[in-house]
């Protein structure tokens, strides 16, 4: 019956694409349903496609991994992150309060004095959030186009126990390294960070000692690199992590 609606909805108006005679009704239902997804719509024809495959080669598990996404992640909803020593708040129009702790200019408001009230971050005006975290001393926020800023402590490791190469980011600034990569999550560990991109695959970097970055590199690689493993070819629709490890929410192609 679900499907049915749905198919009868899709033919009540006319599609923004060519039709694709190959696919059965309920697919094509599907597909344009997934077409109304923020996330998807922007992607490329290739990018559909290699998004398909990985969901098990049907539009219709394509649509049950973006739905799985933005129920886990709330994505584009108000949102309320606690971190250890300072908070985040995201309203559903994009807008990101933050208040608490602020020795290494965690909330973004270009200082380091502590802030007990929310207090917006006014030089993200014009952008619009959709998922924020909170790590020890370290803030990063995910734009609705796949952008990550972050502020707050820039290094792991060594600097949580007062070594040297620290430095303090006390407004949001772009993180270069990830500008090639779609993401729609992130997430910070005490000496690492992971990222999850809208095809769902998993990057970590940063300090990651004692196998923390899930990949065959440099223990302190700094640079964004796909999670291997088991979960290399299969989406991940949410990501959290711990003091050393890493959790993943997979969506399996099977239906």
């Amino acid at each position: 019956m679900c499907q049915l609606q749905v198919t009868c909805s899709f033919f009540r108006k006319p599609a923004n694409y060519a039709p694709d005679f190959a696919l059965s009704l309920c697919e094509l239902a599907a597909f344009d349903m997934c077409m109304k997804r923020a996330i998807f719509k922007p992607m490329t024809t290739e990018e559909m496609q290699e998004l398909k495959q990985r969901c098990g080669g049907s539009w219709k598990l394509v649509l049950r991994y973006l739905l799985a996404g933005e129920g886990c992640c709330r994505r584009e909803k108000s949102q309320a992150i606690a971190g250890p020593g300072h908070s985040i708040g995201v309203t559903s129009k994009g807008n990101v309060y933050s208040f608490g702790s602020n020795s290494s200019g965690q909330l973004g408001h270009g200082t380091t004095e502590e802030e007990w009230r929310p207090r917006p971050i006014r030089t993200l005006q014009g952008i619009r959030i959709i998922q924020a975290t909170a790590g020890a001393g370290r803030t990063m926020l995910i734009t609705d186009s796949g952008r990550v800023y972050a502020f707050g402590k820039d290094s792991f490791g060594e600097a949580e126990y007062g070594g040297q190469g620290s430095k303090t980011v006390t407004t949001p600034q772009l993180v270069e390294s990830l500008k090639n990569i779609f993401v729609v999550q992130a997430t910070i560990g005490n000496f690492f960070t992971a990222v999850l991109s809208r095809e769902g695959r998993v990057y970590t970097f940063s300090w990651g000692s004692d196998g923390k970055l899930g990949h065959h590199t440099d223990s302190n690689d700094t640079e964004p690199r796909p999670l291997l493993g088991a979960l290399e070819d299969i989406p991940v629709v949410q990501i959290a992590a711990g003091y050393c490890y890493l959790l993943c929410l997979a969506c399996q192609p099977s239906g």
